[in-house]
This record gives structure tokens, sequence and C-alpha cells, in this order.
């Protein structure tokens, strides 16, 4: 639970410094649509690496088609990003809020099309009987097929391995690259996604890993000094 305590704590500190791509565009539509993706940290294996969760949207779908994405979809009405993200994770992929424990919120994000304002949140589907992160599969995940191919998660180490990174031109621009990362069956992880991971990666999860270190490694001198 030290490493989802530091996860919030970074979150927290990222939402307060939005990154220079938020204020460098201008939204094509005021005010913009409202959206809200859920980043959802999950178990690799059972008492596994942390990992996070994709889907892979049905190639049926006539926008992003077979794409991977986080769980999420644009607000209806009046709802708020946040309530979009958990509606549609539930719709999605049959994930229930209740089952989560909500961390926090990146800086919101423009879409391609500079209409919609996407809202990144992250989440844990965090076991509190079993104090640990509960795996694909304990979700006992049931797929909208009209919506999802199918949900697979990437362990935090290898997001964060570079040899497993790729770099592309983030939306045709030359002055700005982003990573691109592959799935277990080589689902290509890029676009607003990419973009979100890299943010999320970079601002949270490193910070928090050190954070969590340095705290496990006073915890051991602090055991060694009064022994």
């Amino acid at each position: 639970m030290s490493f989802l305590r530091h996860v919030a704590a970074s979150l927290a500190a990222a939402a307060a410094r939005p990154p220079a791509v938020v204020r460098r565009w201008k939204y094509a539509v005021e005010p913009p649509r409202q959206a809200g993706v859920l980043a959802v940290l999950v178990a690799k294996e059972k008492d596994g690496e942390a990992a996070l969760l994709f889907t892979r949207r049905s190639a049926q779908l006539r926008t992003h088609g077979g794409d991977v994405a986080f769980p999420g979809g644009k607000a209806d009405g009046a709802e708020t990003p946040l309530a979009a993200a958990l509606r549609e994770t539930r719709e999605e992929i049959g994930v229930d809020s209740r089952a989560l424990a909500l961390l926090g919120a990146l800086p919101p994000l423009p879409d391609r099309a500079l209409a919609t304002e996407v809202s990144p949140f992250v989440a844990a589907a965090w076991d509190s009987e079993k104090r640990r992160l509960k795996t694909i599969d304990e979700l006992n995940l049931v797929l909208n097929r009209d919506e999802v191919d199918y949900a697979f998660a990437v362990s935090l180490a290898d997001l964060l391995d570079p040899t497993k990174q790729g770099l592309e031109d983030f939306r045709g621009s030359k002055s700005m690259q982003i990573p691109t990362w592959y799935g277990p069956n080589n689902e290509r992880i890029w676009g607003l996604t990419a973009f979100i991971l890299n943010d999320l990666l970079k601002r949270v999860i490193i910070p928090a890993q050190r954070a969590h270190e340095l705290e496990l490694s006073q915890s051991i001198n602090s055991s060694k000094s009064n022994e």
C-alpha cells in the first residue's frame, strides 16, 4: 500500500503542474467536449509486480477501431469526466467503481481534433482483504464486445524499460516525439494513450517508485540501528 500512497502523492503534485503541451494547443471548439479515461493499476500476477490495464478497442468501431486505449469515453450531458471514466469502465469491461481505489488525476489533454478535453484518472484494483493489487483475472472482467475486443496488462517494469520503447512524431509534429510501447501480443500503444502513459510514467510512477524505495531503505536502516 506504501507504493500506492506515493502514487497518490505524485498525482497531487503533477496535477498542480500541467505539462507544457496543455498550454500549447488551443481548442477548436469552446468549450470543448469533456471525456475521461481511467488508468487502472493491477498486478501482473498474484503477489506480482504492478502493471497497467489496457483495452483493445473493437475493430468494428468507426473511430479508433482496433486501437489500444485506457477504459473511458465522452461525458454524457452534465456528467463529469470522472463519472464518465467510471461509467465507461463499467460498461466496457464490467469493473464497478466499488472494486477500485481512486488515487488521483493528471491534467487534461486535448484529443487529436482539438474538440474534446480528455481527463486521465488513476485507480488501483486493490484487494483490501489480501492487501495487494488484484490481477485482471481476479477482476472477473465482463467485456462489451461491441466496444472492446480484449483487455491486457503490461507491467510497469516493461513500460519503464527503454529497450522496449519506440519513438514517433506526436500528431505529425517533428518538434515533439513520444514513446510508443507494445503489449504482450504486439499491441501498439500510441497516440493520445501513449501521451497519457508517458506523462503518467514520468511524473507519477517514477517519483512514486523512488519515494517508495527510499521509505523502504529508511525502514531497513532504522530496524538495523535498533538491533
